[in-house]
């Protein structure tokens, strides 16, 4: 799934809610949703939280930059 720009992965499962998270070391974005939830809910979730996903990517990014320097590459 795509949000705004942001390729999103979607795994539907036995959650009570929704769960996001982003992975290091590239800045994956998951979300865990229960079973039978909207595409349109879940687009609409990700949305709501695109702030908070950008946080987070920049940190990943920062540490993998940071990480770059230490090992001259």
């Amino acid at each position: 799934m795509t949000v705004a720009g942001l390729e999103v992965t979607v795994v539907r499962k036995d959650v009570r809610r929704l769960r996001l998270a982003v992975a290091p070391p590239d800045g994956e974005i998951r979300v865990s949703a229960p079973r039978g939830t909207p595409d349109a809910a879940i687009a609409r979730f990700v949305a709501e939280h695109l702030d908070w996903i950008g946080k987070h990517r920049a940190r990943f990014a920062r540490i993998a930059e940071a990480r770059e320097k230490e090992t001259g590459g």
